[in-house]
């Protein structure tokens, strides 16, 4: 009988899918305090500020790295757009 050491793989799989969908409630409603949608008459916890900096800070990396892969795929389907058919069959492409 094999021995457990630690959490199954189904509840490490279950507490990360319930992390994810309470970061994305919590973004959710610190995005509408932000934009001014809700009132923040009560939110002041450093702990919460902390971490919506760091979440937002990760949020635009992520949004950086999607728009430089995007324009790295136009330039390549630019540059891919400039090869004759022949060069393409050289290439291997």
């Amino acid at each position: 009988m094999p021995c457990q050491a630690g959490p199954s793989y189904e509840s490490e799989r279950l507490a990360r899918r319930e992390r994810e969908a309470l970061t994305r409630v919590a973004c959710r409603h610190m995005r509408m305090i932000d934009t001014g949608e809700i009132e923040n008459d009560f939110l002041d916890d450093e702990d919460v500020m902390a971490w919506w900096a760091e979440h937002k800070a990760r949020d635009a990396s992520q949004a950086r790295r999607l728009l430089e892969r995007a324009e790295e795929e136009r330039t390549r389907a630019a540059a891919l757009a400039k090869l004759s058919p022949d060069e393409r069959r050289v290439l291997g492409l």
